[in-house]
């Protein structure tokens, strides 16, 4: 249960990150700022997160990570961390550089992209809803995240679902066909 109300979590705070409003104008006096959202999906299986990604890369995060608000007008209070990272290769869509800004929002156990290690991210833009694309990118669902070793890919401690625990990059490469 408690993985559950986790998972639910994470994706409200991926929703929300893709759709926080913000008000140009000061809050009264004792007024504070949240950020809401909702639950956007639970990804059971591979080809369902895929097919919701714009892109599938291999990718290994540089050591430029900033933090940053969590909202368009930076009142919330909650913070995302930015994490460059280089693509070796795209195994599905496109992007359009060879080095991207991917956007986490961390809770929990939730950890970022580590410097050096090599990762598959099933990704999607990230724009604030007061505006156009930035650039940026966020992991579909939170959830679309596997370390790669050699050809073995591992999820993300903590991330549930339908999602396998392990695979095999080529069982991965011909289920995105």
């Amino acid at each position: 249960m408690r993985r559950i109300s986790y998972l639910v979590m994470v994706l409200a705070c991926a929703a929300l990150l893709v759709g926080c409003a913000s008000h140009s104008a000061a809050p009264p006096a004792g007024e504070t700022h949240g950020l809401s959202g909702d639950l956007a999906k639970q990804y059971g299986d591979i080809a369902s997160l895929a097919r919701d990604s714009a892109a599938v890369v291999i990718a290994t995060p540089t050591d430029q990570a900033v933090q940053e608000p969590a909202d368009a007008a930076g009142k919330s209070g909650v913070y995302t961390t930015v994490t460059t990272v280089n693509v070796a290769r795209v195994l599905k869509g496109s992007t359009p550089a060879s080095t991207l800004r991917i956007r986490q929002l961390l809770v929990e156990d939730a950890k970022a992209l580590t410097p050096g290690s090599t990762y598959v991210l099933f990704i999607t833009p990230f724009h604030f809803a007061t505006g156009p694309s930035n650039g940026e990118w966020v992991i579909t669902g939170a959830v679309g995240s596997y370390s790669l070793a050699g050809t073995t890919l591992s999820l993300a401690p903590g991330a549930s679902g339908g999602l396998p625990q392990q695979l095999d990059l080529t069982d991965l490469v011909r289920q995105l066909g």
